[in-house]
């Protein structure tokens, strides 16, 4: 449908500013091909949270449909804090990013890159650092 091809790039966005959280999963289904207990379809896309310790009861999303309200819901209900690493869509935005920070990483590419993993790995190992992802179709 329309509107769930309009969030999908926001969709994979979230998902890649927060990939590198453990226990954090962002995922599509399908719900026309699979059922899941306890979730009503009224329309789509329709979007739950599901908390790692209450799996059987999800919280159903019903804010706007863009990134910052979707990360705010999202900081809300987790059950461990998470961080955000910001991406950029336009080489203006990464100049602005890269001109308030002390010391900056950028990661040009996306999570099918061949050095995602160490990137992740860094990420996770210096956390003094600011870290940014410029996804390489920009």
């Amino acid at each position: 449908c329309g509107h769930c091809k309009k969030l999908a790039p926001i969709w994979d966005d979230i998902a890649l500013k927060l990939s590198h959280n453990e226990g954090l999963v962002i995922a599509k289904v399908d719900s026309t091909g699979n059922e899941a207990e306890g979730v009503e379809v009224k329309s789509y896309p329709t979007l739950y949270y599901y908390p790692s310790n209450k799996k059987n009861d999800p919280i159903p999303y019903e804010g706007a449909r863009d990134a910052a309200n979707l990360i705010d819901f999202l900081k809300k209900e987790a059950t461990k804090p998470f961080t955000v690493t910001p991406t950029f869509t336009a080489a203006k935005n990464l100049n602005v990013f890269l001109s308030s920070q002390v010391v900056t990483v950028v990661f040009l590419g996306n999570s099918r890159s061949s050095n995602w993993t160490v990137f992740q790995q860094v990420e996770a190992a210096v956390p003094y650092l600011n870290f940014g992802i410029l996804p390489d179709s920009s």
